[in-house]
């Protein structure tokens, strides 16, 4: 019988002899095929501590109130914190904000709870498990439909919603990215530059009156169109409303050259207005958005605008949601008219509905259902604390 030998390979029998001299050829397995499919995600990084109280607050009825506790509790150790939640806008709304507090509460190994409805957590552990409670630091007391009055006053929270708007350096960021873009979308490219130096002479205004808005509102009916007496008892209840504001309507060309516009009554409202340099009209081919925009950012903190616009145009779009927002939700006035056309004003709440974190050292989270969520510290050995 011959004797076979394998080398790393197929056998040897029959094979013409090799050279000595020669490295003798190895066969090697071909690597493994890789499974297609979708890549392993990475393991992310913990979010900020302010990112967390928010992601919390959107998370409650799966993860529970201890959840925003210790999302508050996390958010409160860090300064970066106080400034970052209570500085930008969130739609961290919370869908349990009415439901009670049915979420458990668990701090590190710890659990407790209250029998008006509240809820406590560590500031030192997360929901759901983590560092037991240290000695003489802040408990949380989680209480969810929390209502707040018109000044903004939370008696769960003991202090008041603050107005979260705008600072100066994005004021001027604001403006200048506006008129940026309106530069690149005009038709003519001259005319909003145009604009620019017709209100840096003439400006700044307080109140600016979108005129074809007020002026169709109401009017989609067989009978309706552009309505000239409600531009004007709108003019009159402005200036009424802000006395000592400056004023501005902004009207299109084409609305002036409409034989509505020659009317007797119609003229002198309009001479009047260019009196006192309290009307202004975007040439054709213009987007009045630009123009209306542009001037109530202008006014900063003092800017109102009087529409009912939702805003949804595309050209909005394209500007920085951070400061579009903060501006939108603090800036625009809402109207209505009554059947006998006399108009009222529905100005913006006196505070932001925002996460936000108090002068107490409370924190609010909205809630979809207008109620809102309060995380209150709760020293260790103070009146209330719950039984462990």
């Amino acid at each position: 019988e011959t004797a076979t030998t394998e080398v790393f390979g197929p056998s040897t029998i029959n094979q013409p002899p090799t050279n000595p001299t020669e490295p003798a050829a190895v066969e090697t397995q071909p690597p493994p095929k890789r499974k297609r499919g979708r890549p392993r995600k990475q393991p992310q990084a913990a979010p900020p501590a302010a990112e967390a109280a928010a992601g919390a607050a959107g998370q409650a009825p799966a993860a529970g109130e201890a959840a925003v506790a210790a999302a508050a509790g996390a958010a409160s150790n860090g300064a970066a914190a106080r400034g970052g939640a209570s500085g930008g806008l969130s739609s961290a709304a919370s869908d349990g904000g009415s439901s009670g507090s049915s979420g458990s509460v668990t701090s590190g190994e710890e659990a407790g709870g209250r029998a008006d409805g509240t809820a406590t957590a560590s500031s030192s552990g997360t929901a759901g498990g983590g560092p037991k409670y240290v000695a003489g630091a802040a408990r949380w007391r989680v209480t969810s439909g929390v209502e707040v009055d018109a000044k903004g006053f939370s008696a769960a929270a003991g202090a008041c919603l603050k107005v979260v708007d705008l600072e100066e350096a994005e004021w001027t960021s604001f403006a200048a990215g506006i008129a940026s873009l309106a530069i690149k979308q005009e038709l003519r490219k001259d005319e909003f530059a145009r604009y620019m130096e017709w209100f840096d002479r003439n400006g700044p205004f307080d109140v600016l009156v979108d005129g074809a808005n007020v002026a169709f509102y109401g009017q989609n009916r067989p009978s309706g169109g552009f309505c000239w007496k409600q531009i004007m008892s709108m003019m009159e209840l402005a200036r009424a409303k802000h006395p000592g504001a400056r004023v501005l309507l902004m009207l299109h060309l084409k609305r002036i050259q409409d034989p509505e516009a020659a009317k007797p009554e119609v003229q002198a409202f309009l001479e009047h207005l260019k009196s006192q340099r309290a009307f202004y009209y975007t040439p054709p081919g213009s987007n009045d958005d630009w123009y209306w925009l542009y001037a109530t950012v202008k006014a900063k903190h003092k800017g109102l605008l009087i529409s009912n616009d939702e805003l949804r145009d595309h050209i909005f779009s394209l500007l920085r949601p951070k400061h579009f927002l903060k501006w939108k939700s603090r800036h625009i006035v809402h109207y209505s008219f009554t059947p006998e056309g006399v108009p009222s004003l529905v100005y913006p709440a006196a505070f932001t509905q925002c996460v936000q974190e108090l002068e107490n050292g409370s924190w609010m989270f909205p809630g979809q259902d207008g109620t809102w969520l309060c995380a209150t510290p709760v020293a260790e050995g103070a009146e209330g604390k719950v039984a462990e």
